[in-house]
Formats: structure tokens, sequence, C-alpha cells
């Protein structure tokens, strides 16, 4: 499964892992699955160059589009990508960009590390 997702609810987060290179479908039914079953505020996406390949304009559209018809259920929930490649950086940045240009309202930070991510999240590692 090129998308595996695991939430921790007393930490208040899920960490999505994308591996391979999922089709546009599976972005969205893992979002999908996300905000049917109780979301958490806190999120990573741990991205790397093959995950993001294949993500057209428009697959970044849609899903930019999604997320604020649904993103009221994690009020003041912050969002980090984990992109330690250009390419996925630069789809994190796009993915943002064109989510504020649909109001989507969550915080959004791109990094390189899952432990920078995690600090920035709130989220205490040893």
């Amino acid at each position: 499964m090129p998308i595996i997702s695991v939430s921790d609810h007393a930490a208040d987060i899920t960490i999505f892992t994308v591996t391979d290179t999922p089709p546009f479908e599976e972005f969205m039914d893992a979002l999908r699955s996300f905000y049917e079953n109780n979301p958490t505020r806190k999120v990573i996406w741990k991205l790397n160059q093959n995950s993001v390949w294949d993500l057209s304009g428009e697959a970044l559209q849609n899903l930019a589009q999604y997320i604020p018809t649904v993103e009221k259920s994690r009020a003041g929930g912050k969002t980090a990508f984990v992109a330690s490649d250009k390419l996925s950086k630069s789809i994190a940045e796009l993915f943002i960009q064109l989510g504020r240009s649909e109001k989507m309202k969550l915080e959004t930070k791109i990094f390189k590390s899952e432990t920078e991510a995690l600090k920035w999240l709130g989220i205490v590692t040893k």
C-alpha cells in the first residue's frame, strides 16, 4: 500500500508515509478516510520524489479544493510536509499555494526532517 497512515489520538497526530508512486485516487482515498474517521489536529505527510512524481497540476488542484470542504473538523490544525528532495518540496509548496487560493485555513509548513516537523507540531521527541 503506497500510503500508510498511523494515528496517535492521545498525541492528536496522524503521520502519512507515502511510498512508491500512488495515483491521485489513493491520495483522495487517504484524505477521505482520515476526515471521515475522527481526524487528528496535527498531521505529517512524509513525501519523497517518487511518491509525488505522477501528481499533475489538476490532481493537486483537486486535492486543494477538497481540504477547505472538510477542514473545519480540524479547527486550529497544523499540517507538516516532510520533503527532503527538491521535487517533493516543490510539489508541497505548489499544493500549499493552491490550498491558500481555495481558502484553506490550516497552518502548513514544509520541513526537511520528521524531527523538525514534530517539534513545530509541539510533539516532544527524545
